[in-house]
């Protein structure tokens, strides 16, 4: 009888440089989303795990392509609206993002006006807890492939694309 058994693998590090990923073991890197001789990654499982917004299943999961009360032909008109006003949304704010010393600035201005001091220490600590991470701790899935009988060995899981499956340690 052949037997399947889901672990995981040593803990490597996903980096994220711009748009690209790259999975580190000992500073070597091992896999990535771009065109190398390297095994490949999953665009898709990498922004899962760094958090990014797949709006596409957003608008999937507002206006489902099931419904008992409309059909569908109503409502991929309105799915390709919910994906416009989202992606518009993003480049007109895409500028509008606070800078360190404008954090610093009214962080420092709230806890003066509530009277409470706060070190440079708890201060750089809270900005950093708000930065987006540029690596994140992860595992590979590994299936071990044998039977009871004969040995078997340790096989890295694959997506349907060929590309390793990491998750998020």
């Amino acid at each position: 009888m052949l037997f399947h058994i889901l672990l995981k693998k040593r803990d490597m590090i996903l980096k994220k440089t711009g748009e690209e990923y790259k999975l580190y073991s000992h500073d070597s890197c091992i896999a990535t989303t771009q065109d190398s001789p390297h095994k490949r990654l999953s665009k898709q499982n990498c922004d899962e795990i760094f958090g990014a917004i797949d709006v596409e299943k957003l608008s999937e999961e507002e206006y489902p392509k099931t419904s008992s009360w409309r059909a569908e032909e109503e409502y991929e008109p309105i799915r390709r609206g919910y994906l416009k006003g989202f992606n518009k949304a993003m480049e007109l704010n895409k500028d509008k993002l606070f800078t360190v010393e404008d954090m610093n600035y009214i962080f420092q201005l709230g806890f003066s006006l509530n009277g409470k001091a706060i070190s440079k220490l708890e201060y750089d600590a809270h900005i950093q807890s708000l930065q987006q991470p540029t690596e994140i701790e992860v595992e590979i899935d590994m299936w071990f492939h044998g039977t009871r009988h004969v040995k078997g060995k340790w096989i890295e899981r694959l997506n349907e694309n060929g590309c390793l499956i990491l998750k998020k340690k």
